[in-house]
C-alpha cells in the first residue's frame, strides 16, 4: 500500500455565497438543506465549497462521475461512498478553509486555526487532554499553537474511529506510539492539520486546489 497520502486543501477565505449559490444544485439534497437553514452567508459557503470539494476529489479517485456519487452515514454521521465502502475519506473546514483526505482504509482528518486566541485553552486541556498532552503543550515554546496541533489530532483519532465528535474527550494520548494508527501533523499557512490514518503512511503530500477547479462540474 501507498506510504504516502495526499491532502487535498482549498482555501477561500471570504469568499461571496452569492457568487457561488447557482453551484448548490451540484451537492446532496441533505446538503442543499443544510446550507438553506444557515443564517450566515460564511457558513453557507463553507458547507457549499466543502462539498464540492469532496465530489470533485471522489470523483477523481473513483472515476465516478459527481452526479453518480451516492453518499450513505454510519451510525455517528460520518459518510462514506454507498457503492465504494473500499474508498475511505475524511473532511474539515474552519475559517474560510477546507482539507479532506482519502485511502482505502479508516482515515479521520480535522484542521484549526492555531493563530486563534483564547484565554481557557490550558485550562480545555486539562480538562479534556491526557495528563502528557497538556504538560507538552504548557512546556512547548508556542502552546497555543500545540494546542491545536493536538486538538486536531485528538479530533482526527475521533473521526478515524468513526465516533462522534462529543468524544473528543475520550482516553487516549495522541502524542504516544501506537501499531495501530499513525498521527501527522502538518502545518499548512495559519493551520494545523492533522491526519490520523493507517501506521503503513510515513509522509504527506498537499495538493492544493482552488475553486476554479472544483466547479468544473457545472461545465
Amino acid at each position: 500500500m501507498n506510504s504516502i497520502l495526499t491532502i487535498y486543501t482549498l482555501c477561500y477565505g471570504s469568499t461571496d455565497f452569492e457568487g457561488i449559490s447557482r453551484y448548490t444544485g451540484l451537492v446532496s439534497a441533505g446538503r442543499q438543506d443544510r446550507i438553506r437553514r444557515f443564517v450566515r452567508n460564511e457558513d453557507k459557503t463553507s458547507s457549499l465549497l466543502s462539498g464540492l470539494l469532496v465530489r470533485h476529489v471522489l470523483s477523481d479517485i473513483t472515476n465516478i462521475p459527481w452526479n453518480e456519487l451516492e453518499f450513505s452515514y454510519g451510525a455517528y454521521g460520518k459518510p462514506y461512498l454507498s457503492d465504494r465502502p473500499d474508498c475511505c475519506f475524511s473532511m474539515s473546514h474552519t475559517n474560510g478553509f477546507t482539507v479532506m483526505t482519502a485511502d482505502n482504509l479508516a482515515i479521520g482528518i480535522d484542521t484549526e486555526n492555531f493563530t486563534n486566541y483564547f484565554d481557557d485553552y490550558i485550562q480545555i486541556s486539562e480538562q479534556n487532554f491526557s495528563e502528557h498532552e497538556t504538560q507538552t503543550i504548557k512546556n512547548a515554546d508556542e502552546p497555543l499553537k500545540k494546542f491545536y496541533d493536538i486538538w486536531t489530532s485528538r479530533e482526527a483519532y475521533v473521526k478515524m474511529k468513526g465516533y462522534g465528535l462529543d468524544s473528543i474527550n475520550c482516553q487516549f494520548d495522541s502524542l504516544a506510539d501506537s501499531s495501530e494508527y499513525h498521527i501527522i501533523t502538518e502545518h499548512i499557512g495559519d493551520f494545523s492539520v492533522s491526519v490520523c490514518c493507517r501506521s503503513g503512511i510515513s509522509e504527506i503530500a498537499v495538493s492544493k486546489l482552488d475553486i476554479r477547479q472544483i466547479l468544473k462540474g457545472d461545465q
